[in-house]
This record gives structure tokens, sequence and C-alpha cells, in this order.
């Protein structure tokens, strides 16, 4: 029997798990899980963290700028759920850098626009405040990109099925197994990525939304990230 996996601040996805329910709590190897439902703020507030409650305090998320900070929704698009807002210039940075090792992301996102650039609407990246990046978690040319940079160079899926649009919902996923990867949009696999099995590291550190200059965030809402 497939059970109930329900995001804290998303609309249900459907795992095989026998006969149990389960959240994110239950997952193995659960590194970060920010969720908008558990902040502790009033409704338009700026926020200058984003705690990350899988426990590992150096991988919160933080902003001291406020010109850069993003802004807490009560009442978000995604089901009415608690968000965070973000704009072009406002993201939140880890303390702590992930490397690119096997990986699984997932984020639930709604945006307010799809930006055709290259290096806009990042949800969750090491991108932004240097020359280089290894890895990228967002909307590019109308649809989902997640990728990262080997020695054969950047790997990107780039098919029709990943198009995404303005004020919907999605849960999007991005699985990082040994060389290669694969993307999910809203629990199915769209499509894979192959890679060398080399990919390039660096101590960037990872933001949710984008770094600054031309990495910048994804206008709209996000309201849960697991890794």
């Amino acid at each position: 029997m497939a059970a109930t996996m329900t995001l804290g601040a998303a609309f249900p996805v459907v795992a095989a798990a026998g006969d149990k329910a389960f959240g994110p709590a239950d997952l193995s190897g659960l590194k970060a899980w920010y969720d908008a439902s558990d902040l502790q703020t009033e409704d338009g507030a700026k926020l200058s963290r984003w705690a990350n409650k899988a426990g590992q305090s150096d991988f919160n998320a933080l902003q001291s700028d406020a010109a850069r900070q993003p802004t807490y929704q009560a009442a978000g698009k995604i089901n009415g759920k608690p968000g965070v807002k973000f704009t072009q210039q406002t993201n939140l940075q880890l303390e702590k850098s992930f490397s690119l090792d096997d990986l699984t992301i997932f984020a639930v996102v709604n945006p307010d626009e799809i930006v055709n650039a290259g290096d806009a609407n990042q949800i969750f990246s090491k991108l932004g405040l240097f020359g280089d990046h290894n890895w990228y978690f967002n909307i590019e040319n109308n649809g989902f990109n997640f990728g990262w940079k080997d020695d054969g160079g950047y790997r990107n899926y780039v098919g029709d099925n990943r198009a995404m649009t303005a004020n919907t919902s999605y849960i999007l996923g991005g699985v990082k197994d040994g060389a290669g990867g694969t993307q999910y949009m809203n629990g199915a696999a769209i499509g894979k990525l192959p890679g060398s099995g080399n990919p390039v590291h660096n101590d960037q550190p990872n933001f949710i939304g984008g770094g600054s200059g031309a990495a910048t965030s994804m206008v709209g809402v996000i309201s849960e990230i697991l890794v």
C-alpha cells in the first residue's frame, strides 16, 4: 500500500512506505529542512534567519542585511500555508556549505514570474558571490533546472516536460546519485542527467535564493526545502 508523506508546508506526496504515514523527520540522512510553517514572526516581517529544522545548526540560513532579507507570509501562495517571499535581490546564506556528494533536494515553491535569464530564479544553489559554481537548483528557460558542473562541463536537463508557469505551486526534486542524476516535478521523474563522475568542488556558500550580481533569487514564495 502507498503511504502519504506530508511536507510540512505543502500538499501531500504519495510515497511507497507500506501502510504507514510518515514525514520528513523520518527520512534517512536528513541534513537540512527549512519549513516556513515553523517560523515564529509577524506576517510581512523581514526574515534574518531560517533555522534548520533537521537540527544541524551550522546549516541555518541567515541574512544580516535588511535590504536583502526576504519576508514572511503567514498565508502564502501554496495552499494558504506559510511561506517566505523572495524578490530578485533577497537571499539567505547557509553558515556551512554542502559539498557535491550524492544528495536529494526537494523544494516547495510558487513563482510570481518566470524570468528567462541564465542565473536568475535561483532557489537553492551554490552560485552568486564568486566566478564559478558547482551546482544549482533554479528556474531557467521557462522550466525547472537542476544540475552541476563536472570535468565534462555543465549538466542540465532541457526536456520540454520541465516547463513551469507563474503563480502555480510545485514540488521540485533533484537527485544526484553517483555520476548521474534525476529531476522530479510533483513526484514524477521528468528526466535524467548524465555525468562524468568527477564533479567540480569548491567552497562557495549555499544560498536560498540568489547570491549577488547576476545570480538573483526566484521572485515568489518558498514554503519548504528538504536536503
